[in-house]
């Protein structure tokens, strides 16, 4: 896994909108029996870490004095309309222990089941694993290319990579394969142009 170094810089709480003014990102790092404490992160490193790690990679976070500590990001909170970046929270965590996190599922083989005319109904698009925070992975592949109506997925199904174990129940349905309703045999189809509608029986 490729090493990812975030810069960050200690702040007193408050004033978010003022550091991002000015291009931060306000965020608080905790865990680890340590207290809290409140970080900024430049907006063009944090949106590059992001943009090429995602949020499950391991991230170091080095301070101005060099010190360096392993986090995990928890949790992002997007602005509604401009779809910034308005808060994180940095997990620390331990190398050597594990830490869970609900990670994406990424359907493959979608394109498939519609050339057959089939869908997959999802019900579930996150599942919780576990790992060493080094082996999380960003999401979890699924492919459904291959699958027959009336398919049930469960989480036990989703292929795991190694080191990662499944923390949602493996009886836990993900989706189902289905045939849409504008395919199902014994649908009503609407009377053939030029034929005339049957008229009511005639009361006794």
């Amino acid at each position: 896994m490729a090493e990812a170094t975030l810069p960050i810089e200690y702040r007193e709480p408050g004033k978010a909108r003022r550091l991002r003014r000015e291009g931060y990102v306000p965020a608080i790092v905790y865990g680890r029996h340590q207290p809290s404490q409140p970080i900024r992160v430049r907006q063009k490193d944090l949106d590059q870490f992001l943009k090429t790690f995602g949020r499950h990679h391991l991230v170091q976070l080095k301070d101005p004095e060099g010190q360096v500590q392993p986090a995990l990001v928890k949790e992002v909170q997007i602005h509604p309309l401009r779809k910034t970046v308005l808060h994180v929270d940095f997990q620390r965590v331990s190398l050597d222990e594990p830490v869970t996190a609900e990670v994406a599922l990424e359907i493959l083989g979608e394109e498939e089941l519609e050339k057959k005319g089939l869908v997959l109904q999802l019900q579930l698009r996150e599942l919780e694993v576990e790992s060493l925070p080094q082996d999380m992975p960003e999401a979890l592949p699924l492919e459904v290319g291959h699958l027959e109506p009336g398919t049930i997925i469960t989480a036990g199904d989703v292929p795991l990579p190694p080191g990662v174990k499944l923390v949602t129940p493996a009886d836990t349905v993900v989706g189902s394969v289905v045939i849409p309703e504008a395919y199902e045999e014994g649908e009503e189809t609407p009377a053939e142009e030029g034929e005339a509608p049957q008229e009511p029986a005639p009361e006794a």
